[in-house]
């Protein structure tokens, strides 16, 4: 599955740069490439999330908006069924094919969708003090 195996990636970078986020120092020093280089992690992970057309906003968005085509296709499918009344044989064999194929479908869009609802939480879960950048400042 491309999203898991993209979240997964994902994740080892942001663990990666996490590991390099620390608390700002105790007491004022004058070497000013501590903050630069939290500067620069504090960068890395903006662009983490914000590139285009990798970044993870950009991504988990665009893999919505797939879900979202394939339910509105899904309910045009459902929509095409005839009404009740006489239906051929054949065409009665066609229609269980078909809302076999429906409920299949169905079925993937479930699993892609706890999938995307997976990642989400794997990814917030990471995420670091939202305050932690105010503290740097």
């Amino acid at each position: 599955e491309p999203l898991r195996r993209w979240r997964c990636e994902v994740c080892l970078a942001l663990d990666e740069l996490f590991s390099k986020v620390s608390e700002p120092p105790v007491e004022d020093v004058e070497d000013l490439r501590i903050g630069l280089e939290h500067a620069e992690v504090e960068l890395r992970i903006t662009e983490l999330f914000a590139a285009f057309p990798s970044g993870v906003t950009v991504v988990l968005l665009r893999y919505a908006r797939r879900l979202s085509a394939f339910l509105h296709w899904i309910n045009l499918s459902a929509q095409c069924e005839p009404g009740a009344g006489a239906v051929p044989s054949t065409a009665l064999e066609a229609l269980h094919r078909r809302r076999g194929s429906l409920l299949r479908e169905v079925q993937e869009l479930r699993r892609r969708t706890a999938e995307l609802a997976h990642a989400s939480t794997e990814l917030r879960e990471r995420l670091p003090d939202p305050a932690l950048p105010i503290r740097w400042a």
